[in-house]
């Protein structure tokens, strides 16, 4: 049962980045992406996060390093490194040491999934003591590849973004498309180290300029993703900041393609898994 606290159950967000100048640098703000944060999760009873870090773009290429400075005083913030080139077994082991929970890569091709794959055994062994978190950006093209890592390294919990980056679309897809579409990803449901994170619903639609919206077209997704790997392997993520310039955070905190699931799943995927993950 998921703890709960004078705003209903609280809540554990799977995915969210910080950035040193903010997700936009070159915007001025009167706050800071940190205390928009902190206000959202005040109003949200949101009790830990997943911090993903990014060091793609140039948005913010200290950002791993940033994120940790953050952390030692914020017991809320787990905080996984990103990956953009193959580590060694010394470098893995600094960034667990550094405070790091893990690591998130982008494995969005079918090179990324072989890219992946093929990190050292010495790495993965690293990260498997440690019972690490891997955050994965991954598209259909990449989960097949996937799946066969997920599968090889039990010892790691993979928390696949934004209900598998399954793409936008105009209009709402049918449950068989999305069946389809994800199927790659939907044949590691049953497995106990993999989980799907359900965030970046505004991903789903190329109604970017939507403003607050349910985002009808992530539907279907979520319901083949419920079917896989049920409740207690879906959790929610808020995807702060970036979410900010497609919908509005209210919104995000309360994605309509949830509004079918019971109290309790929605409250194992609003919070409940993902603080059991981390000890919260």
């Amino acid at each position: 049962m998921s703890p709960t606290g004078s705003q209903g159950p609280v809540r554990g967000d799977a995915h969210m980045h910080l950035f040193s100048r903010g997700y936009h640098p070159e915007r001025a703000s009167e706050q800071s992406d940190l205390e928009r944060y902190e206000a959202f999760r005040a109003g949200h009873g949101v009790a830990a996060a997943l911090v993903i870090g990014y060091v793609g773009d140039g948005i913010d290429p200290g950002n791993n390093a940033y994120l940790r400075s953050l952390a030692v005083d914020r017991p809320w913030m787990t905080t996984l490194a990103h990956v953009v080139a193959t580590p060694t077994a010394a470098e893995v082991s600094r960034l667990l040491a550094d405070g790091h929970r893990g690591v998130s890569v982008l494995c969005r091709t079918e090179q990324d999934a072989a890219w992946l794959a093929a990190w050292p055994d010495e790495v993965w062994q690293v990260l498997e003591d440690a019972a690490a978190m891997v955050s994965i950006n991954g598209a259909p093209p990449a989960h097949p590849g996937l799946a066969a890592v997920v599968r090889a390294r039990p010892g790691c919990t993979f928390l696949f973004a934004h209900l598998g980056e399954p793409g936008s679309y105009a209009s709402v897809p049918t449950h068989d498309q999305a069946r389809a579409r994800l199927a790659g990803l939907l044949a590691l449901g049953g497995e106990a180290n993999a989980y799907v994170k359900a965030s970046g619903f505004y991903q789903t639609s190329t109604a970017l300029d939507a403003g607050s919206t349910a985002h009808a077209q992530a539907r279907p997704f979520v319901d083949v993703l419920l079917e896989a790997f049920g409740p207690r392997h879906l959790v929610w993520g808020s995807d702060f900041s970036p979410v900010a310039d497609f919908t509005d955070l209210d919104t995000a905190a309360s994605p309509g393609a949830l509004a079918g699931l019971d109290l309790a799943d929605r409250a194992a995927v609003m919070g409940g898994t993902l603080l059991g993950l981390l000890g919260a």
